[in-house]
């Protein structure tokens, strides 16, 4: 028989030129393509957060400075838009060839952007998109970007599915994450005002009034309160107290520091001031109306605690004992707009 001589090699078959890369031909995007998006969305949303956050705390008659103030959300804004696009479509592109992407780019942002906010006011930080909010809302605010990449770029079924099972879970979740964090927000103010009774802790219904966070002290809680149709460029004119049911509702009363109550020249930094001896007439069983130079005053004892307001000569239509009678205790969901912020160790839960 004949040696065996070497054997040569087979070629392998050339493989078949590559076609158009298509969305339904890929795998599904990576974690890092989806992480990135993610980090897109944080951009964009910032800067949505920003300029909500400036239009809600905007004083209407400020002037020009109001006018500086939304130029610098709104150039705030398309700073963060043009940052999270950029980095957007450079994702996309790894999926999506030609002019198409930067369509799928701006319906990711849009789509998505409107789903945050949804989310934004469901959860209990509020208007913006800033601390207070911590790592738990955040990574739950910015979800729907990469939901909404993901469904833009892939027709695979299972890409899809777990899309929508994704945006199934957010949905389903944010309302018991929302209770949660008003728990935490109570509790942890609770915890850092111990030595304010419980029934201290009350608000009222002010129509037209935008209510500050509680402060606390001997005289037990308070709010200050501005009006958007004042008539006093970024001023406060009204103030609720309440106070144990033994204070003198006739005493030490707390208003407003406005251009009535305080010559010009004399304005005390603080946005109020204490009256020791103010005008004081009874007004029915537990009810006395009180005035003084600038303002007006409606005290009334109520669920076992003394309720005072008091309010700028400027508002003569503000039916202050119809005010001073809604007061009514602030349970979990009620008090966060009142805290001010998630007090220590909360915050990283939230």
């Amino acid at each position: 028989m004949p040696a065996a001589g070497p054997t040569t090699p087979r070629p392998l078959p050339a493989r078949p030129p590559a076609g158009p890369r298509t969305a339904g031909s890929l795998r599904p995007p990576a974690r890092s393509v989806l992480l990135k998006v993610w980090l897109a969305g944080l951009l964009s949303a910032t800067g949505i957060g920003v300029l909500r956050s400036v239009w809600h705390d905007m004083v209407l008659g400020g002037g020009a400075l109001v006018a500086v103030v939304l130029l610098f959300g709104v150039g705030a804004c398309t700073v963060c838009q043009v940052l999270g696009f950029s980095l957007a479509q450079r994702q996309v592109r790894q999926v999506q060839r030609g002019t198409v992407s930067a369509l799928v780019t701006t319906a990711v942002l849009v789509v998505g952007g409107c789903a945050m906010i949804a989310l934004n006011r469901v959860l209990v930080s509020g208007a913006g998109f800033l601390p207070p909010f911590g790592p738990v809302s955040v990574a739950l605010l910015c979800a729907p970007y990469p939901i909404v990449f993901t469904l833009c770029t892939m027709h695979r079924a299972a890409a899809v599915a777990a899309a929508l099972a994704s945006a199934a879970m957010i949905g389903a979740g944010v309302l018991p994450l929302r209770t949660a964090q008003e728990h935490l927000a109570a509790d942890g103010w609770r915890h850092a005002h111990p030595a304010t009774p419980r029934d201290l802790i009350a608000a009222v219904d002010w129509p037209g009034g935008e209510q500050t966070p509680l402060t606390t002290g001997p005289f037990g809680t308070r709010v200050v309160v501005f009006f958007q149709d004042s008539n006093i460029d970024g001023m406060s004119q009204g103030v609720v107290t309440v106070s144990p049911a033994g204070t003198d509702p006739c005493r030490d009363l707390t208003v407003a520091v406005t251009y009535d109550t305080v010559p010009e020249n004399e304005l005390p930094d603080d946005d109020t001031m204490s009256v020791p001896d103010p005008g004081c007439t009874p007004s029915g069983p537990d009810a006395w109306e009180l005035y003084g130079t600038g303002f007006r005053g409606y005290a009334t004892l109520l669920h076992g605690v003394l309720v005072r307001v008091t309010v700028d000569d400027d508002r003569p239509d503000d039916d202050l004992a119809a005010v001073a009678r809604s007061l009514h205790p602030l349970d979990d969901h009620q008090l966060w707009r009142y805290t001010g912020g998630w007090p220590g160790w909360a915050w990283p839960l939230t």
